[in-house]
């Protein structure tokens, strides 16, 4: 346990913390960005031959050029975000395990929990939505010494809606983008794609489709913990 009698300051091991996930967070939102931005291309309606307008680079492919660019694309982004995504939950639930094993978690003299502290640094994932569930309790969002804030099976209810909308936009979306491409691309041929062996591509995407199943996997695992803290079944 780590025993604090009443911290006057917020502890200086959980403010880096919060800072490194800040960062994770920061990284994994732009390369969400991009992937988001590539997904929403490939899944557009082309006609066949037809052409597009690459973004950032003025550079019209047809769609020939266009779906094996995205599928390695998409694949080389999801690796990255998924990568990112991983660090920022894991240093997450480090912090967390930080707050659940002090034994005095209120700021003296305010009365602060330093859950509601951390989670008021920390910069947002894009997949956060718990703050959405927590403003609508008003004056009884924050976690005090005389009251646990406890949520109601509805806004639990609401929370849930809104973590499944959250992992199907997030971790679902890139994935039927990259199944997308690789369809229309027609690399289910041997045959090289730009001069390189089409087994490359493949060996990606296999790669990106599986850290994108193990993101959404921890995505869950996570949610089904917010859920029992929620709850009151895990202390908040």
């Amino acid at each position: 346990m780590v025993a604090e009698e009443s911290p006057d300051v917020f502890p200086e091991l959980l403010k880096q913390l919060a800072d490194g996930l800040s960062i994770h967070t920061r990284i994994a939102a732009r390369y969400w960005l991009a992937l988001a931005l590539v997904s929403g291309l490939t899944v557009m309606p082309i006609p066949d031959g037809g052409s597009i307008t690459l973004p950032f680079l003025s550079k019209v492919a047809t769609t020939q050029e266009f779906y094996p660019f995205a599928f390695m694309l998409i694949s080389l982004l999801a690796i990255g975000y998924s990568s990112a995504s991983s660090q920022g939950i894991r240093t997450r639930e480090l912090a967390q395990r930080l707050i659940d094993n002090t034994k005095d978690k209120y700021l003296y003299p305010f009365d602060i929990h330093i859950q509601d502290v951390f989670d008021a640094v920390v910069s947002p994932s894009i997949n956060r939505m718990a703050p959405l569930v927590q403003i609508l309790q008003g004056k009884q969002q924050f976690l005090t010494r005389d009251s646990v804030a406890q949520r109601s099976r509805i806004l639990v209810f609401y929370f849930g809606i809104l973590r499944f909308v959250a992992i199907l936009v997030v971790n679902i979306f890139p994935g039927y983008a990259l199944i997308t491409a690789f369809a229309k691309s027609s690399m289910f041929r041997l045959c090289p794609v730009w001069g390189i062996p089409v087994c490359l591509f493949w060996t990606v995407g296999i790669v990106a489709i599986s850290v994108l199943s193990q993101s959404l996997c921890s995505d869950i695992d996570y949610f089904l913990k917010s859920v029992r803290r929620i709850q009151g079944t895990a202390e908040h």
